[in-house]
């Protein structure tokens, strides 16, 4: 089966940019820019009323390359691992959040 996540990329500089205008952090050094992205990745869950049915992680594109990624679903060979997709309703307000239009996809875990 594998491990895979279905869900979105994120660009983590955009994430940077948008706690920096909502005051969730800093970016004077590295580990603060980090923190200011994971706050305003947890602000974009809380927003769209998936925090606790998504998870901000690793996922690798097809080119093999890493990206940040709002796994909404997790599929892996360890059950324990596993959790579903949320209902219709959820992935709708976290496609209002994101301002897009497109279906969540399936990556490859890491």
């Amino acid at each position: 089966m594998g491990n895979l996540v279905w869900g979105y990329f994120i660009d983590e500089f955009a994430l940077l940019q948008y706690g920096l205008r909502k005051g969730l952090g800093t970016k004077e050094t590295p580990n603060a820019q980090r923190l200011t992205i994971y706050h305003a990745a947890m602000d974009l869950l809380a927003r769209a009323k998936i925090a606790g049915y998504a998870e901000w992680t690793g996922a690798i594109d097809r080119s093999g390359a890493f990206h940040r990624c709002f796994a909404l679903a997790r599929v892996t060979d360890d059950p324990r691992e596993c959790f579903g997709k949320p209902n219709q309703e959820s992935i709708d307000n976290w496609k209002k959040v994101l301002k897009t239009d497109k279906e969540p996809r399936w990556y490859e875990w890491c």
